[in-house]
């Protein structure tokens, strides 16, 4: 983080570090078994940090939560390695099951907007980004970007094509 003096500030004051670190130990639990424990410690730095991260979701290595006020990650929700989440996003459920799942899976280096809501068993490839405020609840392709355009009207941008030599 640019605005990081240094590495100890970072685990010292950075909230964002902060939740992972508390999501690891809660996800490390969780997969040993003792889920009380892990959903203790997970209800402790939700209420501590206000980052709420189901000890259950994958959360890949590099992730970054920026300022990370209001994030919300749901118990079958992965989140790609590398992966940069501002404020106020949620990977949320909508009722629908597909493939069991019930939460997004998000690829590696997503970017996601202030505020982004994905939501339902869908699928962020690798790179995309999703704009401030979008709500997606459709796939979206690798390299895309998907911007609000109006309540429940989000308008994707393709990656560009490479033309032929």
């Amino acid at each position: 983080d640019p605005a990081a003096p240094d590495a100890l500030a970072v685990v010292l004051h950075f909230k964002g570090f902060l939740a992972l670190a508390a999501h690891r130990a809660a996800h490390a639990l969780w997969g040993s078994g003792d889920r009380d424990v892990a959903l203790l410690l997970q209800g402790r730095a939700s209420a501590l940090f206000g980052v709420d991260i189901h000890p259950a979701a994958s959360v890949g290595a590099g992730a970054f939560l920026d300022h990370a006020t209001g994030i919300v990650v749901g118990e079958q929700a992965s989140l790609g390695e590398g992966c940069y989440v501002l404020h106020g996003v949620t990977l949320g459920a909508t009722g629908k099951v597909r493939d069991g799942r019930r939460h997004p899976a998000v690829g590696a280096g997503v970017t996601l907007g202030s505020g982004a809501s994905v939501l339902g068993p869908i699928t962020v490839g690798d790179g995309a980004t999703v704009g401030a405020n979008a709500c997606v609840t459709k796939d979206v392709e690798a390299g895309a970007t998907v911007v609000e355009t109006g309540y429940l009207n989000n308008r994707v941008l393709a990656p560009r094509k490479k033309k032929a030599s």
